[in-house]
């Protein structure tokens, strides 16, 4: 099989993750090549089709068009910027991994928050291939604060995209700080420490939150299901079941550079892929 890695598309961290995933296909026997639109497979950063990684969307569209796979990576969450994700035909979704027989831990969990006052709203990029069929971000907060408000009167605190900045009148916004000597925009664990939930679509937000503790709104199509709620009547009695089942699920999802260079995130998503 011949593997395009379409290695000038990525985020600024992400050459020692392309780097790594060429070499696990060449240790599993394929070629790999570069930019090459007529191969067989393809190896893409993420699904946002902004800046750097806005012409991915073609790409993605082109091999997908006569079902070629698709190899997305991207930043994992489990330990930022020391674990990545790697998934077939996308990198949100469970289906978009494979999952071994058995727990794969790759850090521990904080325990449940029982204190906490603010609601925190975590945005995602709108030109993501995750945020497809939804309203614009603006739109989506003013729904979402309006269901808010019919049940609890806590103090709301919106987190944009660090690219994607909102703006809304009588709401406390979060602002992006670049954090020194990373490629991170945010402190979340700043915004954390006086959170009683976190409201977030379908991103590695929300993955952070429960890990810290924190209860989860989110939609049906996110890593964060089954321990999220799904629904925002329930904000003030949310759900805080044991977490270790879905933990050692999540591991399977995210590598550090050493698996993935070794080959281990293939083992199991190549049998899926063909």
């Amino acid at each position: 099989m011949i593997v395009s890695v379409f290695n000038k598309f990525g985020a600024k961290n992400s050459a020692p993750v392309f780097e790594a995933v060429a070499q696990a296909f060449r240790l599993h026997g394929h070629q790999v090549v570069e930019h090459d639109i007529d191969a067989d497979a393809a190896v893409i950063w993420s699904f946002l089709w902004h800046g750097r990684m806005a012409p991915n969307r073609d790409i993605w569209r082109h091999f997908k068009a006569d079902s070629r796979p698709v190899f997305v990576c991207e930043v994992g969450s489990i330990s930022r910027n020391q674990t990545w994700r790697v998934g077939l035909d996308g990198c949100y979704l469970w289906e978009h991994f494979a999952i071994g027989d058995q727990p794969r831990f790759l850090a521990g969990l904080d325990p449940w928050r029982t204190s906490g006052h603010s609601v925190v709203i975590a945005c995602q990029h709108q030109l993501s291939e995750q945020w497809l069929g939804m309203p614009s971000m603006n739109t989506w907060l003013e729904n979402t604060i309006a269901e808010i408000r019919l049940h609890t009167d806590r103090p709301i605190i919106v987190r944009s995209h660090p690219r994607d900045p909102v703006s809304l009148r009588g709401v406390n916004v979060s602002k992006p700080v670049l954090l020194p000597n990373t490629y991170d925009d945010f402190d979340y664990a700043r915004i954390m420490q006086d959170a009683h939930c976190v409201i977030n679509w379908n991103s590695g937000a929300g993955i952070t939150s429960l890990m810290q503790g924190v209860p989860v709104i989110s939609s049906s199509n996110s890593l964060c299901q089954p321990i999220s709620s799904t629904d925002l009547a329930q904000i003030e009695s949310l759900p805080r079941p044991n977490r270790s089942s879905w933990f050692g699920r999540l591991g399977w999802t995210e590598w550090t550079l050493e698996e993935i260079n070794q080959g281990r995130c293939l083992e199991l998503l190549l049998p899926k892929a063909f």
